[in-house]
């Protein structure tokens, strides 16, 4: 799943003028990154690109990617050359022509940087090895065979969970498209074979504790209060547990190698330029870090220059400040409690009060999802199925984009054709105010609620969200 805003290093007066074909006069460059892939077993670079940037600020202050340098592979082979001014967290990004999803790797850029790029397989493994800061502080970690083999194996599993989600969605598409067309030999094929594949990842399941019937007209809003356990704390049977379990264990693995080294480098040295990218690169990242790292980020903002504290340390020192009150909020609003009013524009511009929509039906989930949240979307066929069931006995779903900008959110409500009311918080520094108060730090994250505005259940999987609307609407 991927984590709220993931920023790497901000960083002031760094640039890069591309190169020319030859019609312009060329510029000297002062990094390189070169790589030959064509050992790479059964992976097609035909159409390949692969780019190196930055997170800068722009005038107004706010996070921006700055391409340093992109080049499009001949060969499996490439040489990436840019400018920097001083040493710099860099993204590289190899996209494949036959891969939805880039494949990714970090580096640290200074003058004079002569790196070389190795492919282990999608996603998260692109290695780089060079010298001087890199060599300390990505490939001490990312070099590190358990590292490296975690890497490709968390690669290979995603991979796998994303061709398995991408079939579920075909299968109930297809099956959609059947039901409302007139059913040609050709369709019936279609939602055969993805029927078949679908059904190779789920199994019949035994109905959960949201099934059980209730006296819903004579409870309270406090008679829904339970122990409640966040969603990132729970253990699920999901479809495909093996790959689910392999792919968290990889991830463990992966933040254990880095944290260790970068936490000794912040904990060991006296060098806040070394902290500060120690920092950046992952130190100090666990959920229970969060005291530790703040107490770091505070330290480094007394001792280094007012420019780089300015664009690096002071607006991480916001986002975590901001992450322990959403945090709050979060343990805040569970079952049992009432969940805060708010009005957003619809996707038509409109104003949409949640009160409005409380008064018009008996059950409201909110759903905050985006465009780049692929769970999220992978949830809405079986959510189109329970709305086009429940719609009319009383159920509603308000759907809260959290893209960055208004072209992300239209293009996914273009090709997943949501029927509920699809409102946006579009924040280009990633959530509002609306998704603050609600306490919202991983999507999806949803919040069911009854007419009062009343949180009778949080974080449903859809299968739990089936069993609570049977209980609530046909009992």
């Amino acid at each position: 799943m991927k984590k709220f805003i993931c920023l790497g290093a901000l960083v002031g007066a760094v640039f890069f003028i591309p190169m020319s074909s030859g019609e312009e006069e060329s510029k000297e460059s002062n990094f390189s990154i070169t790589g030959d892939f064509s050992s790479a077993f059964g992976t097609d670079f035909e159409g390949a690109t692969i780019s190196v940037s930055i997170t800068g600020v722009s005038e107004e202050g706010t996070p921006m990617p700055v391409e340093l340098a992109s080049t499009e592979l001949e060969n499996a082979q490439f040489t990436l050359e840019g400018m920097v001014e001083e040493a710099t967290i860099a993204h590289i990004t190899l996209n494949l022509s036959d891969m939805e999803r880039p494949t990714s790797g970090q580096a640290i850029i200074e003058p004079g940087s002569e790196l070389t790029l190795d492919y282990f397989g999608p996603y998260h493994s692109l290695l780089a090895t060079g010298d001087g800061l890199h060599a300390e502080l990505v490939s001490s970690w990312a070099s590190d065979p358990e590292y490296l083999d975690a890497s490709v194996a968390y690669g290979f599993y995603m991979e796998s969970i994303y061709s398995r989600m991408e079939k579920q969605q075909a299968a109930a598409e297809a099956k959609a498209e059947a039901d409302n067309e007139d059913v040609t030999e050709e369709v019936e094929e279609e939602v055969a074979e993805a029927t078949e594949e679908h059904n190779e990842v789920v199994e019949e399941r035994v109905p959960s504790e949201h099934a059980e019937v209730l006296d819903w007209a004579a409870m309270e809003c406090a008679d829904y209060t339970v122990d409640f356990v966040s969603v990132l704390d729970r253990e699920y049977d999901t479809e495909y547990p093996l790959l689910t379990q392999s792919t968290i264990r990889m991830n463990e693995i992966m933040t254990e190698k880095r944290s260790a080294v970068l936490e000794q480098v912040v904990n060991e040295t006296d060098d806040p330029t070394k902290q500060l990218f120690a920092m950046e690169l992952g130190a100090f990242r666990g959920r229970d870090q969060q005291a530790e790292a703040l107490a770091v980020w505070k330290k480094l903002a007394t001792v280094l220059d007012e420019e780089i504290v300015t664009a690096r340390v002071q607006p991480t020192i916001d986002r975590m400040e901001r992450s322990v009150a959403i945090q709050e909020n979060d343990e805040r609003l569970v079952p049992g409690v009432f969940a805060p009013e708010f009005t957003l524009a619809n996707f038509e511009g409109n104003d949409v009060a949640l009160n409005t929509v409380l008064a018009d039906n008996e059950v409201v989930m909110i759903d905050f999802w985006a465009s780049w949240c692929g769970p999220c979307i992978a949830q809405f066929p079986h959510l189109k199925k329970l709305y086009a069931e429940y719609a009319e006995k009383g159920f509603e779903i308000v759907g809260i984009s959290l893209d960055s900008t208004h072209e992300d959110w239209a293009g996914a409500v273009e090709e997943h054709q949501p029927p509920w009311i699809n409102l946006g918080e579009i924040n280009a520094d990633g959530w509002g105010p609306i998704s603050q108060e609600y306490g919202v730090r991983f999507i999806p994250h949803t919040y069911v609620l009854d007419d009062e505005s009343c949180i009778m259940k949080k974080d449903l999987q859809p299968d739990e969200l089936e069993d609570f609307l049977k209980a609530r609407l046909d009992s």
